[in-house]
């Protein structure tokens, strides 16, 4: 009997031996998930993060983009809204010769025209406006030439003899000239920024 005790007493040191490296081994099995899910947790917090950064910086670029698509819409608008605001004084300019005071008015852009040419001055205006010139170059008592070989609204183009110097004091050109320092005047009028 003494074979049977000493093999029940190896298979119980055996069964306790088994025990224990099952005890450690679901023991370090239990160490090893629960390393793994604090390691899937930061892993989890990180991609977040990156995440919640990229939601963050498209919605900016979205916001930047909007406001910017905004801001260039208005200034198109009011850009389109300063142009017609040019087109109606065009217009404007259409009926200057039926006003009363044109002939004045076409004096004067002559006399600037011929303060800055010497000699005999080619007058270049609207076949309208021949008999009008004709009779202030007399008053002026300048001799000069006349040619009525341009379609405008008003206003003429003044040269040297040689036509070296040429000086465009047409109402149109005027008006595009003068466009630029009132672009910025209309649109202030129109907008006001306070």
């Amino acid at each position: 009997m003494a074979i049977d005790n000493i093999l029940q007493a190896l298979e119980e040191q055996c069964r306790s031996e088994c025990q224990a490296i099952f005890d450690k081994a679901k023991s370090e099995v239990d160490e090893i998930l629960a390393e793994a899910e604090v390691e899937a947790a930061k892993i989890r917090e990180a991609k977040m993060d990156r995440v919640k950064k990229e939601v963050a910086s498209e919605r900016s670029a979205l916001l930047y983009s909007s406001r910017l698509n905004f801001k260039n819409a208005m200034i198109r608008a009011r850009e389109e809204i300063v142009n017609v605001a040019f087109e109606r004084a065009m217009a404007k300019l259409a009926e200057v010769r039926s006003n009363g005071s044109y002939q004045a008015i076409l004096e004067k852009l002559v006399g600037e025209g011929l303060e800055k040419v010497s000699g005999e001055p080619v007058l270049h205006v609207d076949a309208t406006d021949k008999e009008i010139a004709s009779k202030y170059l007399k008053s002026l008592n300048v001799r000069g030439e006349i040619r009525p070989d341009i379609t405008c609204l008003g206003g003429c183009v003044v040269a040297d003899a040689e036509e070296r110097v040429t000086i465009i004091n047409t109402l149109e050109e005027r008006l595009e000239r003068a466009k630029s320092r009132l672009r910025m005047e209309v649109a202030e009028e129109l907008f006001p920024s306070g």
